[in-house]
């Protein structure tokens, strides 16, 4: 699967980096947090209910102490 750094109006969190997959039914993006300390014990999906956007979690993922020890990762499927 191909991917590529991507940017949007609200910048990801402290430790993020998004990524974006052009499709042909539209684009897909994420947002992965590495956790502080390696090797993560798993990962953390947070998912949008459908009238809402990938930044619902943007106060929980620069807040939560899982980032020490999960790879939080955001996923926009809009």
């Amino acid at each position: 699967m191909a991917h590529a750094p991507s940017s949007s109006a609200e910048g990801p969190a402290h430790g993020e980096v998004e990524y974006a997959l052009a499709r042909p039914d539209g684009l897909v993006r994420w947002r992965l947090r590495r956790a502080d300390h390696a090797p993560a014990r798993g990962t953390v999906v947070l998912l949008h209910g459908l009238a809402s956007n990938l930044s619902r979690y943007s106060e929980f993922v620069e807040r939560t102490r899982l980032q020490g020890a999960w790879d939080l990762l955001r996923l926009d499927l809009r």
